[in-house]
Protein backbone atom coordinates (compact mmCIF):
# COMPACT_ATOMS: atom_id res chain seq x y z
CA UNK A 1 0.00 0.00 0.00
CA UNK A 2 2.70 2.36 0.76
CA UNK A 3 4.79 1.35 -2.32
CA UNK A 4 1.26 2.39 -4.21
CA UNK A 5 1.46 5.61 -2.51
CA UNK A 6 4.61 6.49 -3.57
CA UNK A 7 4.52 5.50 -7.06
CA UNK A 8 1.19 7.60 -7.18
CA UNK A 9 3.10 10.39 -6.24
CA UNK A 10 6.57 9.76 -8.04
CA UNK A 11 6.03 13.24 -10.08
CA UNK A 12 5.78 15.07 -7.29
CA UNK A 13 8.83 13.68 -5.06
CA UNK A 14 11.31 14.03 -8.84
CA UNK A 15 10.13 17.65 -9.28
CA UNK A 16 11.35 18.16 -5.60
CA UNK A 17 14.67 16.53 -6.15
CA UNK A 18 15.29 18.25 -9.67
CA UNK A 19 14.42 21.80 -7.95
CA UNK A 20 16.45 20.67 -4.82
CA UNK A 21 19.64 19.85 -6.79
CA UNK A 22 19.39 22.77 -9.16
CA UNK A 23 19.72 25.36 -5.85
CA UNK A 24 22.74 23.35 -4.70
CA UNK A 25 24.11 23.67 -8.13
CA UNK A 26 23.17 27.32 -7.65
CA UNK A 27 25.34 27.60 -4.43
CA UNK A 28 28.58 26.06 -5.42
CA UNK A 29 28.90 27.42 -9.11
CA UNK A 30 28.64 30.35 -10.97
CA UNK A 31 29.05 31.69 -13.93
CA UNK A 32 31.49 34.26 -14.83
CA UNK A 33 31.50 36.68 -19.01
CA UNK A 34 34.41 37.22 -20.76
CA UNK A 35 33.52 40.97 -19.94
CA UNK A 36 33.73 40.69 -15.92
CA UNK A 37 36.45 39.89 -13.28
CA UNK A 38 35.22 37.90 -10.62
CA UNK A 39 36.99 37.69 -6.91
CA UNK A 40 35.79 34.66 -4.89
CA UNK A 41 35.42 35.78 -1.13
CA UNK A 42 35.28 33.37 2.28
CA UNK A 43 33.80 35.76 4.62
CA UNK A 44 34.50 38.70 2.99
CA UNK A 45 38.34 38.38 2.70
CA UNK A 46 39.76 37.02 -0.62
CA UNK A 47 40.66 33.10 -1.71
CA UNK A 48 43.86 34.01 -3.24
CA UNK A 49 44.66 30.19 -3.99
CA UNK A 50 41.26 30.56 -6.58
CA UNK A 51 42.08 31.02 -10.11
CA UNK A 52 38.44 32.11 -11.22
CA UNK A 53 38.23 32.78 -15.21
CA UNK A 54 35.60 33.07 -18.05
CA UNK A 55 32.97 30.33 -17.74
CA UNK A 56 31.73 28.02 -15.34
CA UNK A 57 33.68 28.22 -11.76
CA UNK A 58 32.65 26.50 -8.71
CA UNK A 59 32.77 27.70 -5.02
CA UNK A 60 31.56 26.41 -1.38
CA UNK A 61 28.35 27.01 -0.11
CA UNK A 62 29.42 29.85 2.12
CA UNK A 63 31.65 31.57 -0.36
CA UNK A 64 30.15 34.73 -2.31
CA UNK A 65 31.46 36.67 -5.90
CA UNK A 66 32.27 39.92 -6.54
CA UNK A 67 32.54 40.48 -9.86
CA UNK A 68 32.70 43.93 -11.78
CA UNK A 69 32.82 44.72 -15.68
CA UNK A 70 36.39 44.30 -16.97
CA UNK A 71 35.41 46.59 -20.49
CA UNK A 72 37.27 50.29 -20.79
CA UNK A 73 34.67 52.81 -19.28
CA UNK A 74 34.65 56.51 -20.57
CA UNK A 75 33.05 58.86 -19.01
CA UNK A 76 33.71 62.93 -18.32
CA UNK A 77 34.38 64.44 -14.94
CA UNK A 78 32.28 66.67 -13.14
CA UNK A 79 28.95 66.28 -15.37
CA UNK A 80 26.86 68.57 -14.98
CA UNK A 81 29.42 70.89 -13.44
CA UNK A 82 31.38 73.96 -14.99
CA UNK A 83 34.65 74.58 -13.80
CA UNK A 84 37.55 77.37 -14.17
CA UNK A 85 40.79 77.15 -14.90
CA UNK A 86 43.89 79.34 -15.31
CA UNK A 87 46.56 78.91 -17.87
CA UNK A 88 50.05 80.09 -17.43
CA UNK A 89 49.62 83.51 -18.50
CA UNK A 90 46.01 84.05 -16.71
CA UNK A 91 43.29 83.51 -18.63
CA UNK A 92 40.48 82.06 -17.36
CA UNK A 93 39.03 79.39 -19.46
CA UNK A 94 36.79 76.22 -18.72
CA UNK A 95 37.72 72.31 -20.08
CA UNK A 96 35.81 69.47 -20.18
CA UNK A 97 38.06 66.14 -20.04
CA UNK A 98 36.76 62.79 -20.42
CA UNK A 99 38.62 59.50 -18.99
CA UNK A 100 39.17 56.20 -20.56
CA UNK A 101 39.49 53.50 -17.62
CA UNK A 102 39.10 50.26 -16.73
CA UNK A 103 40.02 47.93 -13.42
CA UNK A 104 43.53 46.84 -13.38
CA UNK A 105 44.28 43.44 -15.05
CA UNK A 106 46.46 42.14 -12.37
CA UNK A 107 44.93 40.16 -9.21
CA UNK A 108 46.33 42.47 -6.47
CA UNK A 109 45.06 45.53 -8.26
CA UNK A 110 41.74 44.06 -8.83
CA UNK A 111 41.66 43.63 -4.89
CA UNK A 112 43.21 47.46 -4.37
CA UNK A 113 40.07 48.16 -6.32
CA UNK A 114 37.57 45.65 -4.45
CA UNK A 115 38.91 47.21 -0.47
CA UNK A 116 39.40 51.16 -1.62
CA UNK A 117 36.86 51.82 -4.35
CA UNK A 118 34.49 48.82 -4.22
CA UNK A 119 31.69 50.57 -6.99
CA UNK A 120 32.47 52.03 -10.75
CA UNK A 121 29.97 54.93 -9.57
CA UNK A 122 32.61 55.44 -6.74
CA UNK A 123 35.31 54.71 -9.19
CA UNK A 124 33.97 57.28 -11.19
CA UNK A 125 34.04 59.83 -7.60
CA UNK A 126 37.94 59.11 -7.21
CA UNK A 127 38.76 59.72 -10.99
CA UNK A 128 36.85 62.81 -11.46
CA UNK A 129 38.77 64.51 -8.16
CA UNK A 130 41.94 63.42 -9.77
CA UNK A 131 40.95 64.86 -13.22
CA UNK A 132 39.94 68.09 -11.62
CA UNK A 133 43.80 68.30 -9.55
CA UNK A 134 45.96 67.34 -12.59
CA UNK A 135 43.80 69.46 -15.22
CA UNK A 136 44.20 72.38 -12.87
CA UNK A 137 47.99 71.50 -12.29
CA UNK A 138 48.67 70.88 -15.92
CA UNK A 139 46.70 73.56 -17.70
CA UNK A 140 48.39 75.75 -15.02
CA UNK A 141 51.65 75.36 -16.94
CA UNK A 142 50.35 76.19 -20.36
CA UNK A 143 49.46 79.23 -22.16
CA UNK A 144 46.43 80.22 -23.57
CA UNK A 145 47.95 80.02 -26.95
CA UNK A 146 49.33 76.96 -26.49
CA UNK A 147 45.46 75.39 -26.47
CA UNK A 148 43.69 78.02 -28.99
CA UNK A 149 45.41 79.61 -31.89
CA UNK A 150 45.26 80.67 -35.62
CA UNK A 151 48.02 78.52 -35.91
CA UNK A 152 47.12 74.83 -36.16
CA UNK A 153 51.07 74.05 -35.91
CA UNK A 154 51.14 75.72 -32.23
CA UNK A 155 48.00 74.31 -30.71
CA UNK A 156 49.41 71.47 -28.04
CA UNK A 157 46.67 70.13 -26.50
CA UNK A 158 48.06 66.56 -27.49
CA UNK A 159 50.61 67.53 -25.27
CA UNK A 160 48.23 69.02 -22.21
CA UNK A 161 46.44 65.56 -23.02
CA UNK A 162 49.63 63.69 -22.46
CA UNK A 163 50.45 64.98 -19.40
CA UNK A 164 47.18 64.17 -17.57
CA UNK A 165 46.92 60.95 -19.01
CA UNK A 166 50.66 60.89 -17.17
CA UNK A 167 49.76 62.41 -14.08
CA UNK A 168 46.21 60.81 -13.73
CA UNK A 169 47.09 57.39 -14.82
CA UNK A 170 50.08 57.07 -11.92
CA UNK A 171 47.68 57.75 -9.17
CA UNK A 172 44.59 56.00 -9.91
CA UNK A 173 46.71 52.46 -10.43
CA UNK A 174 49.05 52.67 -7.24
CA UNK A 175 45.95 54.51 -4.82
CA UNK A 176 42.37 52.54 -6.59
CA UNK A 177 44.10 49.99 -9.09
CA UNK A 178 42.47 51.54 -12.18
CA UNK A 179 44.39 51.52 -15.25
CA UNK A 180 43.55 54.90 -16.79
CA UNK A 181 44.51 54.49 -20.91
CA UNK A 182 43.26 57.80 -22.16
CA UNK A 183 42.72 61.17 -21.41
CA UNK A 184 40.80 63.86 -23.87
CA UNK A 185 39.80 67.53 -24.20
CA UNK A 186 36.59 67.61 -25.51
CA UNK A 187 35.65 71.02 -25.28
CA UNK A 188 37.24 74.39 -24.25
CA UNK A 189 35.26 77.33 -23.45
CA UNK A 190 34.97 80.52 -21.67
CA UNK A 191 33.14 81.62 -18.46
CA UNK A 192 30.43 84.05 -19.45
CA UNK A 193 31.83 87.26 -17.77
CA UNK A 194 34.72 86.89 -20.56
CA UNK A 195 32.23 85.94 -23.84
CA UNK A 196 30.58 89.37 -22.29
CA UNK A 197 33.82 91.47 -22.46
CA UNK A 198 33.95 89.76 -26.05
CA UNK A 199 30.76 90.51 -27.35
CA UNK A 200 31.21 94.13 -26.17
Amino acid sequence: MAEKKVMQHWPVILMVLVVALIFLISLISFQVETTEYAVVLRFGKPVSSRDVGPGLNFKLPWETVWRQDNRIQCFEGNIGELEEVFTHDGKNIIVTAYIGWKIAEPEADQLKFMVAVETMDQAKEKLTALLRSSRASVLGKFKFNDLINEDPGKVRIDEVEAKMLEEIRSDARELFGIDVSLVGIKHIGFPESVTTKVIE
